[in-house]
């Protein structure tokens, strides 16, 4: 997995590592962007614990939420 160092604004706009996204994310963000999976590919996840921050990888203002379930 890789991990990135980032600003994170639901973290207080702090550092926080930000990961690549498990299959079920990557479903989840795919119908969200509706891009596809291709497209989903860019986006990273917050590693803080609770957060549900995903944002593109060189694009941290392009970013949402995922669904409570994956919290």
């Amino acid at each position: 997995m890789t991990v990135a160092s980032k600003h994170c604004p639901n973290c207080g706009n702090s550092i926080q590592k930000f990961r690549t996204l498990t299959a079920d994310e990557l479903t989840s963000v795919a119908a969200t962007v509706g891009h596809g999976r291709a497209d989903a590919w860019n986006y990273r996840r917050c590693s803080h614990e609770g957060c549900l921050r995903v944002q593109r990888h060189f694009k941290a203002d392009d970013g949402f939420n995922l669904p409570e379930s994956f919290r």
